[in-house]
């Protein structure tokens, strides 16, 4: 049995606790369903800055090198080889997009 080792060793344990846990809808460019009462962060911009000190594994995304290529199923949080800052990008470009759009006039709360 292995009762006498160290549970906290495996690298996905030591990643957990250094990244703040990212809501997996948020992270893959959608609106969370549960808005306030998620018990993930919505934080993206403090999980990405977090995520720099964390090196990106040495491999390809399997979802972007496909035939024909897919959107990534784990958004943000992909570690594979420049596809978290790739998805980044590709959000910049849709947000700035939705900002630019004439005629849309933003909501002022009284």
């Amino acid at each position: 049995q292995n009762k006498q080792r160290d549970h906290k060793s495996n690298l996905n344990a030591r990643v957990n606790a250094a990244m703040p846990s990212l809501c997996k809808k948020i992270a893959r460019g959608f609106a969370c369903p549960f808005e306030g009462k998620c018990k993930f962060s919505h934080d993206v911009a403090a999980y990405l800055a977090k995520a720099k000190e964390l090196p990106d594994l040495p491999i390809d995304c399997p979802f972007s090198s496909s035939s024909p290529p897919r959107r990534c199923a784990y958004g943000l949080s992909c570690r594979a080889s420049g596809c978290r800052e790739a998805f980044a990008a590709k959000l910049a470009i849709k947000a700035e997009a939705e900002d630019a759009q004439p005629g849309k006039e933003e909501e002022v709360g009284e």
